[in-house]
């Protein structure tokens, strides 16, 4: 089942209770752009590029933005793919 078929961009924020994606979400195949801010720390780990032990799940998507502003200011994740 491919839920949201024609999903290109999602955005969740201020979720401070969220502590993982879908699982779903690695068979989404038409996500271009994910932002995912002002959400849990464990979040901002589960998801860190290269690192987290979720990053594979969204790893396929081109423009991952992962931010969380606390007590050290915003961190920011961004991983973009050479497509050119």
């Amino acid at each position: 089942i491919n839920i949201m078929p024609r999903l290109s961009s999602l955005r969740i924020t201020m979720c401070p209770k969220l502590k993982a994606l879908p699982d779903h979400i690695h068979q989404t195949t038409t996500l271009k752009d994910l932002t995912v801010g002002w959400n849990s720390d464990l979040l901002q780990e589960r998801y860190s590029e290269g690192i987290g032990e979720d990053w594979p799940k969204i790893s396929h998507i081109p423009n991952v933005r992962i931010w969380q502003d606390g007590e050290n200011g915003a961190r920011i994740l961004n991983k973009a793919l050479n497509l050119g």
